[in-house]
């Protein structure tokens, strides 16, 4: 089996880290995110009958809201701080299905806030580049930028 270069696995021509603004960003926008979850499975095809024709999809998504509960002020201070580490370790996978991906679970875990499917947006998405911030929250929502890349600091961690 032929060895790889760290280069092609890490798919980038060079290495680089996220910088303080886009940590910022990011934490910021999931902690509000974890307040307030969005629980959407259908986006724009929620008026189409033929897209959830009996309500399951939309029952789940009621039942989700129902049964999430707020974090307290140290969870939310906890989930803030553990998230921040996840980046600044090197963990930018951020983005949800109907379960978190490891490092926003693992945030949710040390801030003592039980990972369920109720914790965070369903379909949401988020993306760092040189310097920006992306995000799609919502089944086949449209990507939001967050941070752009003229707007974020040059320095990375």
């Amino acid at each position: 089996m032929a060895m790889v270069p760290d280069e092609a696995v890490i798919g980038r021509e060079e290495e680089w880290r996220l910088t303080d603004a886009q940590i910022d960003v990011a934490v910021d926008w999931w902690a509000k995110a974890l307040c307030q979850p969005k629980f959407d499975t259908l986006g724009e095809t929620r008026h189409d009958p033929k897209a959830d024709p009996k309500g399951a999809v939309s029952m789940a998504e009621l039942m989700a809201s129902s049964l999430h509960q707020a974090p307290s002020e140290e969870q939310m201070s906890a989930f803030r701080d553990a998230l921040r580490e996840q980046l600044l370790s090197g963990d930018t996978y951020l983005s949800v299905d109907y379960w978190p991906s490891a490092a926003l679970g693992n945030a949710l875990e040390a801030a003592g806030i039980e990972v369920k499917m109720s914790s965070l947006p369903w379909k949401t998405h988020m993306n760092f580049d040189r310097g920006g911030v992306t995000v799609s929250c919502g089944y086949g929502a449209p990507w939001e930028t967050l941070l752009a890349k003229q707007e974020a600091e040059t320095d990375g961690h």
